[in-house]
């Protein structure tokens, strides 16, 4: 779910060495069209001020500048209090511009603000679509730069609670996540009562509508990454008279709860070590650490991650490698294909090999937005906890979570263990879920939504875009081959790009030419 923003360069060389095995066809010639005005008019009395505010714009660095962007921080009772929500605008020099795309990058949690760097902004839209539209991305209420912003934790204790490891097998391992758990949630509740509250994706949904009317559109033009997806999917069906053109990558299904979101990662994550061990023995056998073949590869691994919750590996600066931080460095290096072999197969090399954590724990601390010096870098691990809280309520009973678990270590015998047991602590979560949060979305629409899967993407499989597909009646689905996750940005294979930005550009989703990487459905 979470997406790794961050890693633009490895991304970059993984999309670009896919877009060299795939036939390059030519940009194609489409004159851009504005969206059409709604034919619904939506009147909201106790939003106006919100909805008619002028935004104040400043330059903050380069072409771009910044606003905030004033909301209600409850929206059952907007004159009790507001949140800021900071975006950042890149704006074309077009006379005709088409409007503004609003970009989520994910998370949730993920920074927009801070993804709008000077090098990523010509990687998430390409050249043809930032002539044509001012390219915006923003921070969700309680995000990085975004006002109050979710601090749960210390970073002491953001170092400790990544290295913990627990044995959710065992009564003990139980009970110590439900206590941990729920003091986690204590912790958010006291030191961002506000945001743990109200972060809901329900009302970051709301604020984008607000949004679209501060910047002047009519409709929202829309490009979600992976939990971004989510919110487009919500927003959809919150406000469909206001849908512009929306391109949802990396679907995270609406519909899945909590349990089933971490059978389908896990499935996910499996199915992409499995790929690797294969790859690496077949196409790097000189350097892989695995042998054997790709189940005895598979197996290495699942050696080196059960020794570590027994003894963790030291590594430099007198820190250690735990199960939970080991586990972390190699599904974070899975999100691209580039990172298993620049970082991944190094890492497990020198970790099985040589009995040095210190390669993997790198890694860890990468997705973890940790810092050398054991700060942090941003909110997103605190905003990550308090938005699934508010969004995914815990589903069943202790019996029917050792089931799960049973059949979740049965078919991903890797990376079944980490994921299971997530309605535990959702269960311990302070305030309660919104039991509405997880529904089909089948919004009433002028046009087509178009959703991107990668077969095989495992933070957001693929199985997960086909199902939004079958229940969303507007929308067509765009399936491309390969293992990362998400597929659109600037660099993406020729049929990719040439796909979606017809669509920004028309509303049109034209049909693919030849299907061998990619094809509508």
């Amino acid at each position: 779910m979470k997406r790794v923003t961050k890693g633009l360069v490895l991304a970059v060389g993984a999309v670009g060495a896919l877009a060299l095995s795939s036939c390059v066809a030519p940009e194609p010639k489409v004159t851009p069209t504005k969206v059409a005005s709604p034919t619904q008019t939506i009147t909201q009395p106790a939003l106006e001020e919100f909805y008619s505010q002028k935004l104040q714009w400043k330059g903050c660095g380069g072409e771009f500048d910044c606003a905030k962007l004033e909301v209600p921080l409850d929206y059952e009772n907007p004159t009790a209090g507001t949140a800021k929500i900071a975006m950042k605008r890149l704006k074309t020099t077009s006379e005709h511009k088409l409007g503004t795309l609003v970009m989520n990058p994910g998370g949730p949690g993920g920074s927009g603000v801070d993804a709008m760097k000077p090098e990523n902004a010509p990687y998430f839209f390409s050249a043809r679509v930032r002539e044509n539209y001012d390219v915006l991305s923003f921070d969700p209420r309680g995000v990085q730069n975004s006002e109050p912003k979710i601090v749960c934790r210390t970073d002491a204790e953001r170092e400790k609670d990544n290295a913990t490891y627990y044995d959710m097998d065992t009564p003990e391992g139980r009970e110590r996540g439900m206590a941990d758990a729920k003091r986690l949630g204590e912790q958010c509740l006291t030191n961002s009562p506000e945001m743990t509250r109200f972060a809901s994706t329900a009302n970051v949904a709301r604020d984008l509508d607000i949004m679209r009317a501060a910047l002047g559109d009519n409709r929202l033009n829309y490009l979600g990454y992976s939990y971004g997806t989510y919110l487009g999917a919500i927003y959809a069906d919150m406000f469909p008279a206001r849908v512009g053109r929306f391109v949802l990558d990396g679907v995270l299904d609406p519909a899945a709860d909590i349990n089933e979101v971490a059978a389908t990662q896990a499935k996910g994550f499996e199915e992409a070590l499995r790929e690797f061990s294969k790859q690496c023995q077949e196409r790097h056998a000189d350097d892989c650490p695995l042998s054997g073949g790709t189940e005895s590869g598979l197996a290495q691994i699942r050696t080196l991650l059960d020794s570590l919750i027994a003894a963790p590996l030291p590594a430099r600066d007198g820190r250690e490698l735990t199960a939970s931080l080991g586990f972390t460095g190699i599904i974070g290096n899975l999100y691209n294909q580039a990172s298993w072999w620049q970082v991944l197969m190094p890492a497990l090399s020198s970790a099985i090999e040589n009995g040095d954590g210190t390669a993997l724990l790198q890694s860890a601390d990468y997705y973890n937005s940790r810092e050398s010096d054991g700060t942090y870098s941003d909110n997103s691990a605190d905003a990550f906890m308090v938005i699934n809280g508010l969004d995914y309520t815990s589903v069943g009973d202790l019996a029917m979570w050792e089931a799960q678990a049973a059949q979740m270590e049965k078919e991903c015998p890797t990376v079944g263990k980490f994921f299971a047991y997530s309605s535990l602590g959702a269960d311990q979560w302070p305030v309660p879920a919104d039991t509405e949060a997880k529904r089909e979305v089948n919004p009433k629409l002028d046009g087509d939504i178009l959703l991107i899967g990668t077969t095989g993407d495992p933070a957001t499989p693929y199985s997960m875009a086909q199902n939004v597909r079958s229940y969303m009646s507007h929308s067509k689905l765009l399936t491309v081959q390969g293992w990362n996750h998400t597929s659109y940005n600037s660099q993406a294979p020729s049929c990719v790009l040439n796909i979606t930005d017809t669509y920004l550009l028309t509303g049109k989703i034209a049909p693919d030419e030849g299907g061998a990487f990619c094809k509508v459905s």
